[in-house]
């Protein structure tokens, strides 16, 4: 009787070992420790939002929401106003409004769509070179959840 294995087959191996060292490449690379130190940034105000989320509604605050507002603007740096970062702004304020309407329609508005929304906000608008953008998509992303969740409680 022949066994049956769970391996894969040879040829898989120098594949997954050229896409891994191509990988290594990549992130050793100006642009892949950019891009990286750009996720690690957009993950860190994720997780900070998140948290801060779930320990206000924990607590009962009437306006939790406020809490991951108050995690983003800690976790970033302020610039002065110009008006290309005022351009950016407006910018970050149309792409949060967007995406925190799409997050909240296809997965509610919930700590883990929250946390990945602004995410995927700061990371992208952040990656784009819109860095002032980021910070506010990121806030309006939530606001736009936070909107979401209101109209869903109301009806």
């Amino acid at each position: 009787m022949a066994k049956s294995s769970n391996r894969l087959p040879s040829e898989a191996s120098p594949v997954k070992n050229r896409i891994f060292s191509q990988l290594i490449s990549w992130a050793t690379t100006p642009k892949g420790i950019s891009t990286i130190l750009l996720g690690k940034m957009a993950l860190k105000m994720a997780i900070a939002s998140a948290i801060s989320l779930i320990i206000a509604q924990g607590l009962r605050w009437e306006y939790p929401f406020y809490a991951v507002i108050a995690a983003i603007i800690v976790m970033s740096s302020t610039h002065g106003s110009t008006l290309r970062l005022g351009i950016q702004r407006l910018i970050g304020t149309a792409i949060g409004a967007i995406t925190g309407a799409i997050f909240a329609i296809a997965l509610g508005s919930n700590s883990w769509s929250l946390g990945l929304c602004v995410f995927l906000t700061i990371f992208f608008a952040s990656y784009w070179k819109l860095n002032e953008a980021a910070k506010l998509a990121g806030y309006v992303a939530a606001i736009a959840q936070r909107v979401q969740q209101e109209n869903n409680n109301q009806d």
